[in-house]
Parts: structure tokens; C-alpha cells; sequence
């Protein structure tokens, strides 16, 4: 998959943000390319290896495909779809893009007719998950133009032409679990089957790659076989305090000194602090990422070169809502804390005052 790479002043990136970059300040401007390099980064996860060894056997597999001939072709084959499981946060679209954008067997190359050739789309499964809202999805990501609504059938049968047709070998289809989410047993069955349907297209070895959250299990536990027959799974599992400490020590140590160019004060590079963080992101590796790179943007902000462990406390705050003694990276007592009930207050006032209404209106009617 070809990720665009385009500069801030390319027309591609509208009039309206170069407008904007057009009324900041040299000083603003400077900081916010900055921001966007240290944005560019990679921080290769504890997956990334795994992942890269299951596509490369699928690659292998699809390359087998071209070479055999007759029934075997279809054992050369088997293997079509990567179900990556994960929680929100925990790193695996940004992992799966990068792999798209890397990959040297699937970057987009001109055919002996001039016309553009992209091997891997990616693309979010709409919400709700139906066969036809996938196949209008993944039409308009292959940039084929809708000019009317068909049946799902149709449109399904036109969407599977055109990967053959355009010479798709890959689809990552991200944010999957919505197949599960709010639909009843028929939905969740037929879209089963619209799954299947695409792995076993004739005469073309078209791989996927599945992702979402740990609901994305119940879909294939709830199918009969045939799929999780035809399929890999890979876990991206949360991090743990201890055994994942001194990978988060070097991984904020690398974001601050070889991305960003700047300096961390040194109890930012200690074990306990690295659990303060891991805390924080209740494991999940990209929201680690995430939160190093806001703090360093404050003290850019802030008009330092040094990081320091206050931009943390700041970035978890923002990015939380908690309150002041509810901080992870601020009080002694941070294990206890939950950061998933960051805004339990807010939430207990809401319902507190949602009960009060009620009652008036009981009284009123």
C-alpha cells in the first residue's frame, strides 16, 4: 500500500491548511514541521516480527499459487486471511500500514499499458457491517466509481471483478469488530460467508488481513470452521509491568533522543517511570507512543529542548480528562488509580442529575 507522503504546501493538502501555515509565525511553523518528523518515527513493536513472518509465508504461498498448476494450486493457496486481534491502542493498524507502505513485493508499480498498479488497499469496516456496505466501501477504495445502489449480491459480485481485474493481491479491512457489535446471528453469519466468498476468488489468490479489537474473536468463534481453517491469528497483547519495563525505558528514551532530537531529564529513563507509563496506557503500546510524543509537543510548546517528567503529567491529563490527585505520573499512589475511569465523576454526576429530572418529571406528570 503507497502511503502518501506529501509536503505541508502541496496543493493535494487544501487551500484551507495553507491558509493556515500561511498565518502562522515562522517560530510556529518550524515547530510544527518538527511535529510532523518526529510524528514519522517508527518505534518497531514487540509484534512487528511476527507479523512480518505471517505475511511473508502468505507472500510465498501467493507466489507458490503462480507457479502450480492444476489441484495443487489450490494447496499452494490455503492460507488467504491474517486475523489480528488487539486492543484499541495496542499498535496494530499503524503496524499493518507501515508493513503495506514497506514491503518491497507490494509497492504499486506502471504496467506495460501506462496505467497505475497498487497491490494493497486498505480501508475501516463501515458501521453497520454488512456484505453490501463492505463492497461499496472497498469499490470506492479501489477507486471505482458507484453510479448506483445494487443489491448486495451485485454489488459484492462487482466488487470481487474489479480486485481481479485491478490485480489486487491484498485488502487490510481495520476496525472488523463492528461485525460483531449490535448484529444479530443472520448479519454476523451472512457476512461469514461474504468473507469467505472473497477468499475463494477463481483463479486469483487475493490475501487479507482482518484487525480489531478482542470482539473480532466472538465473529470467528461464531462461524463454522471453514474461515478460521483458512486463516491466521496473531495477538497483539497489552504490555506488562516487569517484563516490558525495560522495552518502554528504551523506547521513550529513543522517541525523545533519535526522533525528536532532545534531551530527557533522567528520571524519565527509570523502571518506575516506565511503569507510570504503561500504567497510564493500560498496556496498550501505540497509547504509550502517543502520550511520549504529546509530552515532548508540550515542551516544544513550552519553548525547551528538554522533556521533562511534568509534560507527561500534562499529556496524561489531557488526553484523560482526569482530575489533579486522579494523575498517573503525579501522585504516589498512581497503581491505584484506574485510567479507564478517568472521568467516573463526571459520569456520576451526569447520572445523578439524569435521576433528578426523572423524578421531577414523575412529580410534574
Amino acid at each position: 500500500m503507497q502511503e502518501k507522503n506529501l509536503h505541508p504546501n502541496d496543493p493535494a493538502t487544501g487551500n484551507a491548511l495553507a491558509r493556515l501555515r500561511a498565518r502562522m509565525s515562522p517560530q510556529s511553523l518550524f515547530r510544527a514541521d518538527r511535529i510532523a518528523k518526529i510524528n514519522e518515527g517508527y518505534v518497531k513493536g514487540p509484534n512487528d516480527k511476527a507479523l512480518d513472518e505471517a505475511v511473508d509465508q502468505m507472500l510465498d504461498d501467493q507466489a507458490a499459487f503462480h507457479a502450480s498448476t492444476g489441484y495443487a494450486k489450490a494447496e499452494a493457496d490455503r492460507i488467504r486471511a491474517l486475523f489480528v486481534i488487539g486492543e484499541s491502542g495496542s499498535g496494530k493498524s499503524t503496524a499493518i500500514r507501515r508493513l503495506f507502505a514497506l514491503k518491497e513485493q507490494l509497492q504499486p508499480y506502471v504496467d506495460d499499458y501506462g496505467q497505475n498498479v497498487q497491490l494493497a488497499y486498505s480501508f475501516k469496516a463501515p458501521k453497520p457491517t454488512t456484505a453490501k456496505l463492505v463492497a461499496k466501501t472497498g469499490l470506492r477504495t479501489i477507486g471505482y466509481p458507484i453510479e448506483r445502489d445494487d443489491q448486495a449480491n451485485v454489488m459484492w459480485d462487482l466488487f470481487r471483478e474489479q480486485l481481479k481485474e485491478r490485480e489486487v493481491l491484498w485488502l487490510h479491512v481495520d476496525e472488523m469488530q463492528h461485525v460483531v457489535k449490535g448484529s444479530n446471528h443472520a448479519t454476523v453469519q451472512d457476512t461469514a460467508d461474504v468473507v469467505k466468498n472473497l477468499l475463494q476468488l477463481e483463479d486469483w489468490p487475493l490475501n487479507a488481513i482482518f484487525s480489531g479489537v478482542p470482539g473480532l474473536a466472538a465473529f470467528l468463534e461464531h462461524e463454522d470452521g471453514q474461515l478460521k481453517n483458512r486463516c491466521k491469528i496473531l495477538r497483539f497483547e497489552p504490555l506488562r509491568q516487569g517484563q516490558d519495563t525495560r522495552f518502554v525505558q528504551r523506547m521513550v528514551e529513543g522517541i525523545i533522543v533519535r526522533h525528536a532530537e532532545m534531551k530527557p531529564l533522567e528520571a524519565l529513563l527509570s523502571e518506575e517511570f516506565a511503569n507510570r507509563l504503561l500504567h497510564a496506557a493500560s498496556g496498550a503500546f501505540g497509547t504509550s507512543i502517543q502520550i511520549t510524543r504529546s509530552a515532548i509537543f508540550g515542551a516544544l510548546r513550552a519553548g525547551r529542548e528538554e522533556v521533562h517528567p511534568e509534560d507527561f503529567e500534562l499529556a496524561y491529563a489531557q488526553s484523560s480528562g482526569c482530575r489533579p490527585g486522579e494523575n498517573v505520573f503525579a501522585v504516589a499512589n498512581w497503581r491505584s488509580i484506574n485510567p479507564s475511569r478517568a472521568l467516573h465523576d463526571l459520569v456520576a454526576k451526569y447520572q445523578e442529575s439524569e435521576k433528578e429530572a426523572l423524578k421531577a418529571r414523575s412529580r410534574r406528570g
